[in-house]
């Protein structure tokens, strides 16, 4: 039997109706918003602590209730630990949100005694998976490529360094879509001002188009970003909401943002 793990339900429905064989495992963490701490150990105990800290940050945030966020870590953590899989196919893309979650699931493979070579592909795009035709995604599917042991590692390597609190820097021999995660990755870490990079680029944005809609500041950076966007509204969200606490340049007032200084 195949796992097939997608970079969440659009992608995951679009699956389904394809016809391929086996058993579709969404994957939905916003791992680039909130903590990141480190697997203390592969168990169930190790896990259920690495989940309860960002099951707390994800409830806070109110993107989910308690018991529908816990049981949704569980479950996706038994099957992507579940030995008996023929193969597990990942379908992700280039941006941060997909990196980081093939980062999550390759290190509980490889921790959870999952991972095997020759058993688990990736589906790879540069472009929205969900945005390619049915015939396209097929082709993908024919031309999916295999994860060996040693591309696990440079995955893993990264998610324990972001986890650790250091500043990841992947191997030249690491993917280019790595690389730019660790790119990305450090452009929203807050510096001794309290900003991050992508604060100040908020902020640039805001001061030349402003005031403006959020939902249109959000469109105006995807579509500055391409396919290397990787906000998802919810994210966003949260991040302007705290810039504007944070900045006494701009204002907030309920959906506008308006440069004030």
């Amino acid at each position: 039997m195949t796992l097939h793990v997608t970079n969440g339900e659009v992608l995951a429905q679009r699956l389904s109706g394809l016809g391929l064989p086996g058993i579709i495992l969404p994957w939905r963490e916003i791992l680039h918003e909130g903590p990141l701490p480190l697997y203390a150990s592969f168990d169930e105990q190790g896990r259920r602590a690495f989940n309860a800290e960002r099951a707390a940050f994800i409830i806070q945030q109110g993107w989910g209730t308690p018991e529908d966020v816990v049981f949704d870590m569980d479950q996706r953590d038994s099957l992507i630990l579940n030995r008996s899989w023929s193969e597990v196919i990942l379908w992700f893309e280039r941006d941060l949100y997909d990196q980081l979650s093939m980062a999550q699931i390759l290190t509980l493979m490889r921790g959870g005694g999952s991972f095997r070579d020759g058993g688990v592909w990736l589906v790879y795009s540069d472009h929205h998976l969900s945005s390619l035709t049915n015939d396209e995604l097929r082709a993908r599917y024919e031309r999916r490529t295999m994860i060996d042991a040693d591309l696990c590692d440079h995955y893993g390597q990264f998610f324990t360094e972001i986890g650790q609190g250091a500043v990841p820097q992947p191997l030249r021999s690491a993917p280019q879509a790595l690389q730019d995660a660790a790119v990305r990755w450090r452009s929203l870490q807050p510096d001794a001002t309290g900003f991050s990079d992508f604060d100040r680029r908020l902020l640039e944005l805001i001061k030349r188009h402003g005031p403006i809609d959020v939902r249109a500041l959000f469109d105006l950076l995807q579509e500055e970003d391409g396919h290397d966007a990787f906000m998802s509204d919810l994210a966003f969200h949260s991040r302007i909401t705290s810039l504007a606490k944070r900045s006494d340049d701009i204002e907030l007032t309920d959906k506008m943002i308006a440069w004030t200084a």
